[in-house]
């Protein structure tokens, strides 16, 4: 499978795929949080309930619209009974592009920093990067420099490779060592 890091759009239809068409507040704390929010952030802003703004409401709708067009997913009924949901063309794109996965992590007795220098044309990469390292409770000491106590995952460094970044990231362990976290 060719791994692309996965827009907004992608997100959208990732989101109903899992939420089986109810995830449409979760959306809307996307939409709110704007662009490269955290995960953290947008799951407050799903936790918290904010109501959103009529421009984020506005921006939900034309993504909407796009994705009926697109033929990506599908409404049914009519008013507050509607449900959106993904048609197979939708599930078929979300299969080509590069889920955020979670991996399983071990703890690590070393210090694990992760450096990377990943260029602009790799944007969608970095970002996924930076996601994932979120997602297993690494650090951000600065944008392209992480720290945490997990081994990084053999499937992790697979879908580096296969995304042709891991030539951009250096992974340092510091065992027996001490760094003041926090």
């Amino acid at each position: 499978m060719n791994k692309k890091h996965l827009t907004k759009k992608d997100t959208v239809l990732e989101t109903l795929l899992e939420a089986g068409g109810g995830g449409i507040s979760f959306l809307e704390a996307i939409l709110r949080c704007g662009y490269g929010a955290s995960i953290q952030k947008i799951m407050r802003a799903h936790q918290d309930g904010i109501a959103p703004q009529v421009k984020n409401i506005e921006r939900f709708s034309i993504m909407i619209s796009k994705l009926k067009k697109e033929g990506l997913i599908s409404k049914s009924g009519r008013g507050l009974q509607s449900r959106l949901k993904l048609t197979s063309s939708g599930r078929k794109r979300i299969k080509e592009k590069a889920p955020l996965n979670i991996y399983e992590t071990e703890d690590s007795d070393s210090i694990v920093i992760i450096i990377f220098d990943i260029p602009e044309k790799k944007r969608g990469s970095r970002n996924w990067l930076r996601n994932i390292l979120i997602s297993i409770n690494f650090t951000m000491i600065q944008k392209s420099v992480w720290m945490g106590r997990k081994k990084i995952p053999k499937e992790m460094l697979d879908d580096m490779r296969k995304m042709r970044i891991l030539e951009h990231i250096e992974i340092l362990t510091i065992k027996g060592g001490t760094i003041e976290e926090g």
